[in-house]
């Protein structure tokens, strides 16, 4: 489900406080006392908290008792702790009726089971998980202490699924399929904690599956001879993947209803449903297998299945990040996603609270992502979403009979009732979407899946209970009965969207879609260069230090890229483009491939969205600015042919080393890399220096260590190092012990991302950084002296608190929320160009010509105290916004443009420095670490850096340009560590090239 970030924390808050307010019992899911001495029968052991029923029991304790000394209880408690949620002191759960006494001591009765909370619906915030487990049933004769009982299942409704039984459940269908069907069920990959990512593929048999991918793989070099014999009729036995996943299992139906429809497809020869217009029809599953086949993903996300959670283990979600991929699951997800390339993806959710129906559907409304070919999505887009919701509707009680269609406006009975996204966002009367539910963002899988043409969808379920899966599993049946009857033109569709990328191609239908809020067609929203066209001809990634800010992100890339489909070139000698010469070994992206969307959305600059009213996740995906590299579009066509080589086996990249002397070693601050390379070394005891003046062959904010230590730097860091002859300024660091809150992007950033040592007590850490209003222990310890480095609009209050003469301006964005309009303001985002101050925390960010930032929150410093440095102030350039989307961006009260955004402050015993700008936002904007890691640094800073007099102090002549080879896998970088080991002996050698000038 999408929400927005203050609604999330509004629902976290109500589900806290709802556990932590007493409730009428406190159950243990166990059963405790002695052996029971007889055993009570039961028409079912399965007990629902979101359906009433009624239970047949019996049972014998040996002699005739009195009804009046029977007591009943569940669980530890009798039967009148358990109140439900209805009216102000509850209704019983459990109550018993028909109770019957023979004279040989049976007993009959009906036990009567009512909702748990105050209806049909287990809502997400409320606490079920807490209730569900085992229970023992217990009937005792309080005048004897006999007891009769029967352990009894309680779950939120039937056919859940929790972790521990996901499992075998599958298994028992495979075992137990009666329909001769080719049923693989394999581990895909490994979650973050070492968890199955599991997937059932159920074809026709195995040649269906062989012989897809066969197929694909034709289909992707040549789509429009394969066109031509779908047409023809000679490709006629073909069958293409339908593919569904589940990406939040705590939002649960979207789990079982994947599992039922296994079960269905599995176990039923044909299956009768309801279609839109209120018909019978029948799916028959052999001959919707003649034409499909199913890719089933239970979840992408074992971990929140087995603790009932949004996010993964590292508390991430996982609906933001396929494009940003910084999470493991994101990255096994989407890799098969990118092997199948189905024609369809239907990623199931919940819930709509919000909504006027039950029942919401993909596609979105605009602002649509400029490198979607859209065209093609909306050939077919709304009949597969009609197929699966009017199935879904008619074959539950989701439909327009029901109560709650009724409140919501239907007249009729026995219709479809549910929405499209994009009908719903839009009002007819006004002509606009007033209620905008976008696909901007790269990072939803759906979008994800259009990158690479397939038809993806959003499915959100109403509720939390049975008929949600009932639901979902004919909505699936709706939808591949439609895949199946429509294959060639769903097909000829994916075929026509390789083909326009092989010829990167574009077609003035796709921009007909990008429109305003107002429904106006936006004139160039894609932006087109110099040929007229959005698309580039290439992308260039150098790898060679003189081209290249971050080497070690340029291989990140050529990883990057291969798991995602894209095909990667490099080249074979240096190419002069437009003055600019691209060395041998850069990376190149020849936007001539299937990939070529996908590829773009990436690497391209990223558009400013002007007037819209609300996105719902962040538009700005820009890697080069973001992570921190450097690549050049080239819009020239055909200069690269000819002089590349396929580069699709991962390569690794090595240290780039440049002798000039052997008197002290620096290494360039100038990504992660570098930061973690250092980190590594203050954790093994080795002396590091923070520059504080630039020299020859560095500069101010670079790290400086003894020449003798160059050995010990890892060989897994692809880093800039530079020997020089003199003994640069600067001062030695203290190893960080930072306290980090336990924002997920945060401590993901510092501990799994840049490798320092963080603490669980602020009592002992030698620094603090925050991204949230510190708990009161962490300001007690701020105000007695402790460094403090805080980022992001949420810890302005905070700074204002604390800070003599601080404040801050937001700007507000007034949303539709689930109890009405809403403040937020965390949705403004900004890819902005900024002035820096004269400080170590930037000082190597100017050397680089880094002038560009990012932020999530619209937010400025608007007052500082005398005493403090500016940091950073947003550029006053006309062009300083690149990418996002802020209105009123430029606003002279309020708006970024020429503010304040950072500052840094020591006085009154205080030692804080302040963003207004995020820096750890999904764990992607990466290339802005380092203003957190060298405020750190800076803040813990000691004597004055010294080497010991071991070392040759001479200076070497000028190097010769050589650039050295990456290795690929995990061979040795034999060249370069034996070139060192050399240099450590006092000989003096020359082998890379010239670093970087700054």
């Amino acid at each position: 489900m999408r929400k927005s970030k203050v609604l999330t924390k509004a629902l976290a808050a109500i589900l806290c406080i709802a556990m932590l307010i007493p409730m009428a019992v406190t159950v243990g899911a166990a059963e405790t006392g002695s052996e029971p001495q007889a055993t009570i029968s039961v028409s079912t052991k399965r007990l629902s908290m979101t359906d009433q029923r009624e239970v047949a029991l019996s049972f014998n304790l040996g002699y005739k008792p009195e009804a009046a000394n029977l007591e009943w209880s569940f669980g530890d408690q009798p039967f009148s702790q358990w109140l439900n949620w209805e009216g102000d002191d509850g209704e019983p759960v459990f109550t018993v009726k028909d109770l019957t006494i023979a004279d040989n001591g049976d007993v009959t009765a009906t036990l009567c089971v009512d909702y748990l909370f105050d209806g049909d619906d287990a809502a997400y915030w409320r606490p079920w998980y807490s209730y569900r487990g085992e229970y023992a049933l217990t009937v005792t004769d309080k005048s004897t202490g006999r007891s009769a009982s029967q352990t009894m299942r309680y779950e939120v409704y039937d056919s859940y699924t929790p972790y521990s039984e996901l499992d075998s459940k599958i298994q028992e269908i495979i075992r137990t399929q009666t329909n001769g069907l080719y049923i693989s069920y394999e581990s895909t990959g490994l979650s973050t904690d070492g968890k199955d990512v599991m997937e059932v593929i159920v074809a026709r048999d195995k040649a269906v599956v062989d012989n897809y991918l066969a197929l694909l793989k034709r289909a992707q070099t040549e789509p429009e001879a394969v066109a031509a014999d779908v047409r023809s009729g000679r490709l006629r036995d073909y069958q293409v993947p339908v593919y569904i996943t589940n990406i939040h299992p705590n939002e649960c139906p979207a789990v079982d209803q994947q599992i039922e429809f296994l079960k269905a497809v599995a176990t039923q020869e044909t299956i009768p449903y309801l279609n839109g217009d209120n018909e019978t029809c029948t799916y028959n599953v052999k001959d919707v297998l003649n034409d499909v086949f199913f890719i089933i993903r239970p979840t992408e996300n074992p971990y929140a299945l087995e603790h009932y959670q949004r996010g993964n283990v590292e508390g991430f979600d996982l609906n933001r990040d396929s494009t940003y991929q910084t999470q493991i699951e994101s990255q096994v997800a989407t890799a098969d996603l990118v092997k199948w390339k189905p024609v369809t993806l239907m990623e199931l959710h919940g819930f709509i609270y919000y909504a006027r129906t039950q029942l919401q559907i993909e596609p979105c409304t605009p602002p649509h992502e400029p490198n979607l070919e859209y065209d093609l999505f909306m050939n077919y887009a709304l009949e597969g979403a009609r197929a699966f919701g009017d199935v879904a509707s008619m074959n539950s009680i989701y439909n327009s009979s029901s109560e709650y269609a009724k409140e919501n406006g239907a007249t009729e009975d026995n219709q479809p009732w549910y929405d499209i996204t994009m009908e719903a966002g839009y009002d007819p009367a006004t002509g606009r979407y007033e209620y905008p539910s976008d696909d901007m963002s790269t990072n939803y899988t759906p979008t994800y899946a259009l990158f690479h043409g397939t038809i993806g969808y959003t499915v959100e379920c109403g509720e939390n209970n049975e008929a949600s899966v009932t639901m979902g599993k004919y909505g699936l049946i709706g939808h591949t009965a439609y895949v199946a009857e429509n294959k060639n033109d769903l097909y000829l569709n994916q075929l026509e969207f390789f083909r326009r990328a092989l010829n990167n191609e574009e077609s003035p239908e796709t921009e007909k879609w990008f429109v305003t809020q107002d429904n106006q067609v936006e004139e160039n929203f894609r932006e087109k260069d110099e040929y007229g066209k959005f698309y580039p001809e290439y992308y260039v990634i150098p790898t060679d230090a003189a081209s290249q800010r971050d080497i070690a992100d340029a291989y990140f890339m050529q990883e990057y890229f291969i798991r995602n489909g894209v095909q990667v070139e490099k080249l074979t000698q240096d190419v002069t483009v437009n003055g600019v010469t691209y060395k041998a070994g850069a990376f190149v992206i020849d936007m001539h491939q299937i990939s070529r969307s996908f590829a773009n959305a990436v690497l391209y600059k990223g558009k400013i969205v002007k007037n819209w009213t609300g996105l719902f996740s962040e538009s700005v995906t820009n890697f080069p600015e973001l992570r921190g590299f450097d690549c050049t579009p080239i819009t020239q066509p055909g200069v690269f042919e000819g002089k590349t080589v396929d580069a699709n086996t991962v390569e690794r990249g090595t240290a780039w080393v440049t002798t000039y002397g052997t008197k002290a070693t620096v290494i360039s601050n100038n990504g992660l890399d570098a930061v973690n390379a250092v980190n590594d070394l203050l954790a093994k005891g080795v002396t590091v220096g923070f520059i504080t003046e630039a020299g020859d062959h560095y500069s101010k904010g670079d790290f400086v260590i003894d020449h003798k230590d160059a050995a010990q730097i890892s060989d897994q860091y692809v880093i800039e190092i530079t020997h020089v002859a003199d003994v640069p300024q600067a001062r030695v660091i203290t190893e960080p012990k930072v306290y980090v809150d336990d924002d997920s992007f945060d401590r993901f950033a510092f501990t799994r991302q840049m490798n320092f040592k963080t603490v669980a007590d602020v009592s002992q850490a030698n620094v603090v950084f925050s991204s949230n209003e510190p708990e009161e222990d962490v300001k007690a310890a701020v105000a007695n002296g402790l460094p403090f480095v805080g980022a992001s609009v949420n810890i302005l209050e905070y700074a204002k608190a604390t800070i003599p003469g601080f404040d801050f301006k937001i700007q507000w964005i007034i949303e539709e929320g689930m109890y009405g309009p809403e403040e937020v303001y965390n949705d403004y985002e900004a890819l902005f160009n900024v002035e820096y101050g004269d400080s170590l925390i930037t000082a190597n960010y100017a050397a680089d010509g880094d002038f560009t930032t990012y932020t999530k929150g619209g937010s400025i410093i608007s007052a500082y105290p005398q005493e403090a440095t500016v940091l950073m102030r947003a550029s006053s350039q006309d062009d300083f916004y690149k990418a996002g989307w802020w209105n009123g961006i430029d606003d002279p009260d309020g708006g970024l443009k020429g503010q304040v955004v950072a500052i840094d402050y020591q006085s009154g015993g205080l030692d804080m420095t302040v963003f207004c700008t995020s820096i750890t936002n999904k764990a992607h904007q990466t290339d802005d670490y380092r203003l957190a890691t060298n405020a750190i640094y800076s803040k813990l800073l000691g004597a004055d850096f010294t080497v010991s007099d071991a070392g040759q102090d001479e200076p070497v002549p000028e190097p010769v340009p050589e650039p050295s080879s990456p290795r690929t896998g995990d061979d040795m970088n034999v060249v370069a560590w034996t070139a060192a080991a050399v240099l450590s002996m006092g000989m003096a050698a020359v082998f890379t090239t010239r670093k970087k000038a700054r």
